[in-house]
């Protein structure tokens, strides 16, 4: 598709020498500069961790866990918010013991408290062990490849894997965003305006890189505004009051507007 509509793909990384300039290091060890009139930042986002809780050996974020070739026995899910529960959900119905460690009073915390009642029954249908209000504290791996994890008042959980699944985080470092007017919220978030348009003219970011819900169609959303506003067509501001969201765990939960709590969940 990319090809039918002439678009270049590079493999490889890009940095900002200037407003209009992006210096590309190419995978195989080749450079080229680009120069064009607008500039869109589409950078995405990564894992969030929590100290202690490097990713390596059992220890897994939501990016890790997408390569696993088998199913751990015991696993723990720190963080009940979306991401954690669909992937304690998944790993449940595949047949592993799973653990969510979850740090508020209740998984799904924002989400109206009539749907997260819901997803808990579900849960706890499916064996899933809920422990709210516990701070995780730290881990010590085991001989056999596992480790066991600490929370609470001197609580403890053996396990084969831990998913650490609280956030993700803005990828906006390293991107030489310092030789433009682009400005960047002590998050590490890029600001923008109603047009996705940074304080750099002609450079625009959307997506998980700008303070937004993180969800693919809000980004393909954005994606649509800045073009259409680069273009000098006639576009209006996502609305994001109206964004329809999705949790796909199972029972899968979707909703729009506000719930009766009056807020958003941010996975």
């Amino acid at each position: 598709m990319t090809k039918s509509k002439k678009v270049t793909y590079l493999l490889g990384t890009g940095t900002m020498r200037s407003a209009k300039v992006v210096d590309v290091s190419l995978a195989d060890g080749t450079s080229r500069t680009l120069e064009g009139r607008f500039v869109i930042i589409a950078t995405g986002s990564t894992p969030r961790t929590i100290p202690g809780f490097t990713p390596g050996g059992p220890i897994m974020t939501s990016d890790e866990v997408l390569m696993l070739s088998s199913i751990p026995a015991r696993i723990a899910v720190i963080g009940g918010g979306a991401i954690g529960c669909e992937f304690a959900s998944t790993f449940a119905d595949l047949g592993a013991r799973v653990t969510i460690l979850e740090g508020l009073p209740k998984i799904l915390p924002g989400l109206d408290v009539d749907l997260a009642n819901v997803v808990v029954k579900s849960f706890k249908k499916k064996n899933i062990d809920i422990r709210t209000g516990v701070s995780v504290t730290g881990h010590t791996p085991n001989a056999s490849g596992g480790t066991t994890v600490s929370f609470g008042d001197g609580e403890s959980i053996e396990v084969d894997a831990v998913v650490v699944s609280v956030g993700r985080k803005p990828y906006s470092e390293g991107l030489g965003l310092e030789h433009t007017a682009v400005s960047v919220s002590e998050r590490g978030f890029i600001d923008v305006d109603g047009y996705c348009q940074t304080g750099e003219p002609g450079v625009y970011a959307v997506g998980d890189i700008i303070n937004t819900p993180q969800l693919a169609h809000v980004a393909y959303a954005e994606a649509i505004v800045a073009v259409k506003h680069l273009l000098g067509e006639t576009v209006y501001p996502v609305m994001y009051d109206r964004v329809p969201w999705a949790i796909y765990c199972h029972p899968e939960v979707a909703w729009a507007g506000l719930s009766l709590t009056g807020r958003s969940i941010n996975a």
